[in-house]
């Protein structure tokens, strides 16, 4: 068996086993467990395999009948767009934080001043407009 290099040291599979590995996986060749035996790992390591190789196995392998769930997630995100999706998700959540917070001083200004600065549907005309 080969050896491929890997960051974070030595791999015993290389990039290809791995690759063929996905393939057999997506195109219902083996099962889970089997590819889980015949590689000697565990189901965590077969998922990031999965994960991480699946665009490439389609881009190699294109094929038209694959089942929907293999096809929706045939394109994989670039660095950037998930540095983007991250940014957008923290944003999100500072909004829904700061939409609260508008909320509370509202309820605050009607509760303790007798302010209410809600919009209303109804509309300010003078009489005869």
């Amino acid at each position: 068996m080969s050896v491929a290099t890997k960051s974070s040291g030595l791999s015993r599979h290389t990039i290809e086993e791995k690759i063929e590995a996905v393939r057999q996986r997506i195109f219902q060749e083996s099962s889970f467990r089997e590819l889980q035996e015949r590689h000697g790992i565990c189901s965590a390591t077969l998922s990031v395999w999965i994960k991480k190789y699946k665009a490439e196995v389609l881009r190699r392998f294109p094929v038209k009948d694959l089942p929907l769930y293999v096809l929706k997630y045939q394109e994989t995100m670039t660095t950037e767009e998930e540095n983007e999706l991250t940014r957008l998700r923290r944003e999100n959540e500072d909004l829904k934080l700061l939409h609260e917070a508008n909320l509370l001083m509202i309820d605050m200004a009607k509760e303790r001043f007798g302010i209410d600065i809600k919009k209303t549907t109804r509309r300010c005309y003078p009489a005869g407009a």
